[in-house]
């Protein structure tokens, strides 16, 4: 595990034709210092309130079962491609994305983020910009956007 000033990254990724691009940004970072890679993949469950029904709530159950299962898989898919080495560590986890980000960042005591963004245009733009923009708002690190293309741009956080 690297001591460098990015020495553990957090790569948060949707599973998006954009994640490899966020994954590589990732890689870079972390091997510029000797780093680790963290790949973040968080679910947004549908909530439904009110459900009191038992059929109802096996339903949901049942989803969430799908969804831990073919995001492993699709997560552990795109870490394996992405060549980050023996060191990364996939995770997939339920919730609000920018709090989840932010949770994990903590927890594993990151010196930086990634994250991936797709260039929209008006409400799309909006929607998807917000994730990032709470994450940057919240990070107790750096944050670092990556783009579709080359580049990566850094976004300062606050503490």
């Amino acid at each position: 595990m690297g001591h460098g000033v990015h020495g553990k990254i957090l790569a948060a990724v949707a599973l998006c034709r954009h994640s490899a691009h966020t994954l590589e940004a990732a890689r870079r970072l972390a091997r510029t210092d000797g780093g680790t890679v963290t790949v973040l993949h968080v679910v947004t469950l549908p909530s439904f309130v009110g459900i009191s029904s038992g059929d109802a709530r096996a339903d949901l159950d049942t989803l969430e079962r799908y969804v831990h299962h073919a995001g492993r898989e699709r997560l552990g898919t795109l870490v394996e491609r992405a060549g980050l080495g023996p060191g990364s560590i996939a995770r997939l986890a339920v919730g609000d994305p920018a709090q989840v980000i932010v949770d994990e960042a903590r927890r594993m005591g990151a010196d930086a983020i990634v994250l991936g963004a797709e260039h929209h245009h008006g409400f799309g733009r909006l929607v998807l910009g917000s994730v990032a923009a709470r994450v940057r708002d919240r990070s107790p690190c750096p944050v670092v956007v990556s783009g579709s293309g080359e580049g990566a741009t850094p976004m300062s956080a606050r503490s």
